[in-house]
């Protein structure tokens, strides 16, 4: 019985094992237009079963025409042979409409093996005459999600090729200049792919996808992008021997897309004081890994961010730890898609330590952010904590050896006599004075106090600022070192952009080479030094954005911002 079922098994998994592909090479076809039907089956086949007939749709030519290919593959030391059988039908569109192909079948070794059924779409054809011109033959055009948007809010940018030439080669020769947009670039796939517009078939490729979200309010446009095109024409020549070595020429063409303009309204006022600058859909989580824990040891809490929108420009924000606690920089792991366009996740993760003894609370954090769906202000809040601090071992060795030292003292204590003090007999101070005094002392240490809280935050502040701007740096120079030139600008960019920020009190959503420039002049920067830093923003777009982008500019652009970042701390200093 095992043996039989061992039989049927093995039958089952070769019969699961062959498929026929089914594959049409134009889909949608054009009414008037031929097209292939071909069927592949990786075995030796002699006939295959396929019934088509003429229709209202298509209108049969010619099939099957059969052709065979073989391989051979060694793995592991052990060859095998691989043959592939392909069975293929010729059809001709004759009316609008869809219309399904169905299934094909072969038999093989007494299985019959069955093809999927697939939808073909007929388009009707143009009426008009192809035009020869270049422009209806060869185009580039942006496509754009969306014309009105407010200040923050995300669009997408689509730049696809339109030929119906033979192209030999394709360069992007100037990119628009988008200064008043936060630009995100996004992966793309230059595979052409057949589509039909107003009726005439063309061969498109998606060249460039991006994300821009407007820093400012108005009429803003995204300038045109170029592209030199390279067409292939064949040679008309009656020499035979001339042409076999000399078959066709290249002519060289530069198109260009179309200006588009988009509307940015500002965000509706009044701004409430806790909005972080995001603009989409949001919503916020929080976590503790533990609610016990010893005096000195440590706590991981966890705040993140989740939704769509400009999450990868969201910056930390303020959470009102207790002050008995040490807070160490927040780890920040950031995992955005298509630029934040589909649900993102950014979190921070910070490390906590009690230090003494007691019961604290980590108070929620209440977040106001702008649904551009809505059109209005939303809040969000993270959880609130509460923490028990024990009493550490080495907390209870020092109250042992405090309690150990006041034993020693109450037990002496009568070998210990009051000083006696005749104030009669010294007048030179008075209560009064005395009292004066004290309270003047009283007052010193206080604002001292205070005074010394308010320059520590300011130089803890700076201080964060420098780090996050110097990993980010570190970060660049390991994908520079990996020659992964993308991800290099990505965080080049961020780390001039988080220095700069704090180091000029911009809000990163608000932040643009304008208002750089304008607070670097009230903040009376040397020109020099201005010119620099406009320069190594530029540089980094530029860059970034480029395909002529390479290592040695690469690392001489990072040269540059740590020797401006080094320059404004020593002027600080």
């Amino acid at each position: 019985m095992k043996k039989v079922l061992f039989l049927i098994l093995i039958s089952c998994n070769i019969s699961f094992s062959q498929i026929i592909e089914v594959s049409v090479n134009k889909n949608p076809v054009l009414v008037g237009e031929s097209f292939a039907i071909s069927f592949s089956f990786d075995k030796k086949a002699n006939n295959i079963d396929f019934n088509l007939s003429n229709n209202e749709y298509v209108k049969f030519l010619s099939g099957p025409n059969k052709s065979s290919s073989s391989s051979i593959t060694i793995v592991n030391g052990k060859r095998e042979s691989i043959l592939n059988t392909t069975f293929t039908y010729y059809f001709k569109a004759i009316k609008k409409g869809e219309f399904i192909i169905p299934s094909a079948s072969i038999t093989y070794k007494k299985d019959i093996i069955k093809s999927n059924e697939i939808r073909v779409q007929i388009l009707n054809a143009s009426n008009k005459q192809a035009n020869n011109s270049i422009s209806n033959n060869l185009f580039v055009k942006a496509e754009i999600s969306k014309r009105n948007v407010f200040v923050g809010e995300q669009l997408l940018v689509t730049y696809k090729l339109f030929n119906r030439y033979d192209l030999a080669n394709t360069e992007m020769t100037k990119l628009p200049n988008l200064d008043s947009f936060w630009k995100k670039d996004l992966e793309t796939s230059s595979r052409f792919k057949r589509e039909v517009v107003n009726g005439v078939a063309y061969n498109v490729a998606t060249i460039k996808k991006m994300v821009l979200t407007p820093q400012k309010d108005g009429t803003l446009l995204i300038d045109p992008i170029e592209i030199k095109c390279s067409i292939r024409t064949n040679n008309r020549n009656n020499d035979p021997f001339t042409s076999f070595f000399n078959s066709y020429s290249v002519q060289e063409e530069f198109i260009s897309s179309k200006p588009i303009k988009i509307k940015v309204k500002s965000l509706p006022r009044p701004i409430p004081n806790n909005f972080i600058g995001f603009v989409g859909s949001l919503k916020v989580e929080s976590s503790v890994d533990k609610s016990t824990v010893k005096a000195n040891d440590a706590i991981n809490y966890k705040i993140s961010f989740i939704g769509t929108g400009n999450l990868e420009l969201l910056g930390e924000q303020k959470i009102d730890f207790p002050t008995d606690f040490e807070v160490y920089d927040a780890k920040i792991d950031d995992r955005i898609f298509q630029g934040g366009l589909k649900r993102s996740v950014k979190t921070y993760e910070y490390l906590l330590i009690p230090r003494y003894e007691g019961k604290y609370e980590i108070p929620k954090s209440i977040f106001s952010y702008f649904d551009s769906k809505s059109g209005k202000f939303k809040e969000i809040s993270s959880k609130a904590f509460k923490i028990n601090s024990e009493k550490s071992e080495k907390f209870l060795q020092s109250s042992q050896t405090n309690s150990i030292s006041k034993q020693l003292v109450s037990n002496n204590k009568k070998d210990i006599r009051h000083i006696k003090y005749d104030f009669n007999q010294n007048k030179k101070i008075s209560n009064k004075s005395f009292n004066v005094i004290i309270f003047i002392l009283v007052m010193i240490l206080m604002l001292s106090k205070y005074y010394f809280k308010y320059i520590k935050n300011i130089y803890q502040k700076n201080t964060k600022s420098d780090k996050l701007s110097k990993i980010r740096i570190k970060k660049a120079e390991k994908y520079l070192k990996k020659n992964d030139l993308t991800k290099f600008y990505e965080e080049i960019e961020k780390s001039m952009l988080l220095f700069f920020s704090e180091k000029l009190n911009i809000e990163i959503g608000d932040f643009s080479k304008e208002k750089l420039e304008d607070l670097m002049k009230k903040k009376k920067y040397n020109t020099e030094i201005q010119n620099q830093i406009l320069k190594i923003f530029k540089d980094i777009e530029i860059a970034r954005y480029s395909p002529m982008s390479d290592y040695k500019k690469s690392n001489e652009l990072l040269n540059e911002c740590v020797l401006i970042i080094k320059n404004i701390e020593s002027n600080r200093k």
